[in-house]
């Protein structure tokens, strides 16, 4: 589950038939385990690994890099594997999904920018630009914006 704002240890979660009370302090943006997840299995996000725990993580724990760590998980390309297919919707029924309502009506997850090198030589440019978002000033002006990353590959120029 993924935090709209930032919320206290302590408080009850309640989401989609989910309810939980937070052990840890959750910044906004951040994710919180729903479940009980062992070390070593795989965390999912919208139904994607985005890595594996890297120790138990009970259910109402902040999820992030303190117990979270990127392996090779192996690469199966069956896509939407995993998928469960949906009834189709009755007249008026509305989906919903773990995300926010955006001011223009559309819906999102989070709004990041993302720098991209093209080559090694510019993978440096690209930390330098990630590091003048560093400070929370930039948030004022960009309110809608929840943070810049940068990727970067060294593969040649």
């Amino acid at each position: 589950m993924v935090a709209k704002s930032g919320l206290a240890a302590g408080t009850r979660v309640e989401e989609g038939g989910v309810v939980l009370t937070l052990r840890d302090d959750l910044p906004a943006g951040h994710k919180v385990a729903v479940a009980p997840i062992a070390a070593g299995d795989y965390v999912r996000k919208c139904g994607q690994i985005i890595g594996v725990a890297s120790e138990p993580i009970a259910a109402g724990d902040h999820v992030h890099s303190h117990n979270l760590v990127m392996t090779d998980v192996g690469r199966d390309y069956a896509y939407s594997a995993d998928a469960i297919p949906l009834e189709p919707d009755a007249a008026g029924a509305a989906r919903r999904f773990p995300g926010y309502l955006r001011p223009d009506g559309r819906v999102g997850t989070r709004n990041y920018i993302a720098v991209l090198s093209s080559v090694n030589c510019s993978a440096t440019a690209c930390r330098y630009i990630v590091d003048h978002f560093r400070g929370s000033e930039w948030r004022e002006r960009y309110p809608g914006v929840d943070g810049v990353v940068a990727f970067t590959h060294k593969s040649g120029c």
